[in-house]
C-alpha cells in the first residue's frame, strides 16, 4: 500500500534494476525515487510542493489468475511455471521449508494422481527411515468446490511434517492444491497454511 500527502501525485512502482540497492522504484511527476517496503522519501511535485511517500509491504498477498485464487503471506511471492504445455504449476515457498503448490491441469482429470504425488513428496524420507501415515482427506473451498486426496505425516529426529494433497475437477481439466510444513516450525507457518486453504478458490 503507498500513502501520499499533501498533493495529488502520480505514482507508479516497478521492479528495481539490478543495481539499483532499493527493491522498488516510485516514479512521481516523471522523476524516479529508489524505495524499500517501510521506508518514507521526501520529493517534490512539479508545482514544488512537498511530498511525503511511504511504501508499506502488504500483511497478505492475495493470487488471482482466471479462476484460481488464494491468499499467501505479503512477504513472499508466487513462482508461476509451466510444467507442460497445458500444466501450469504456482508455488509460494518460507525460508523454513513450508511450501504451498497448485497445479492447473487443462485436458486432465488429475483426481488419479493424489497418491503419485503423496508417494513422490515422500519417498527420500521414507528411505532414510522417516515413518510415514497417510489417509484420506477431504475439504470444501470457499467456492463450494469439494477437494479430495490424502493427508500425511512424516516424522523422523529434528522433522515433523504434515503434507496435504487435494485434488478436484473444474471444467475439462482439474487442480491439484500441495501444502507442506514442519509442525516445529513457528506459528507464522501454520498460520500461512490455514489461510491458503480457507481463500483458496480454484473455478
Amino acid at each position: 500500500m503507498i500513502k501520499f500527502f499533501p498533493a495529488m501525485v502520480l505514482l507508479m512502482l516497478s521492479s528495481a534494476v539490478a543495481q539499483n540497492a532499493k527493491n522498488f522504484t516510485v516514479t512521481i511527476d516523471g522523476v524516479a525515487y529508489a524505495i524499500n517496503p517501510g521506508e518514507e522519501i521526501s520529493a517534490k511535485s512539479k508545482g514544488g510542493q512537498d511530498i511525503v511517500v511511504a511504501l508499506k509491504q502488504n500483511e497478505f498477498g492475495a493470487f488471482a489468475k482466471g479462476g484460481l485464487s488464494f491468499q499467501y503471506p505479503g512477504k513472499l511471492s508466487v513462482a508461476e511455471s509451466e510444467i507442460d504445455t497445458d500444466v501450469r504449476q504456482f508455488l509460494v515457498a518460507s525460508a523454513t521449508g513450508t511450501v504451498l503448490i497448485v497445479q492447473q491441469y487443462d485436458a486432465i482429470n488429475p483426481s488419479s494422481l493424489a497418491k503419485l504425488m503423496m508417494d513422490q513428496l515422500t519417498k527420500e524420507s521414507i528411505a532414510a527411515g522417516a515413518k510415514h501415515e497417510r489417509r484420506d482427506d477431504e475439504r470444501i473451498l470457499a467456492d463450494g468446490t469439494s477437494m479430495k486426496g490424502l493427508f500425511g505425516t512424516l516424522v523422523a529426529p529434528g522433522d515433523n511434517y504434515e503434507i496435504k494433497v487435494l485434488t478436484a475437477d473444474v471444467g475439462s481439466g482439474g487442480t491439484i492444491a500441495i501444502t507442506q510444513w514442519d509442525k516445529s516450525s513457528s506459528p507464522e507457518d501454520l498460520a500461512m497454511v490455514e489461510m491458503f486453504w480457507s481463500s483458496l478458490k480454484v473455478k
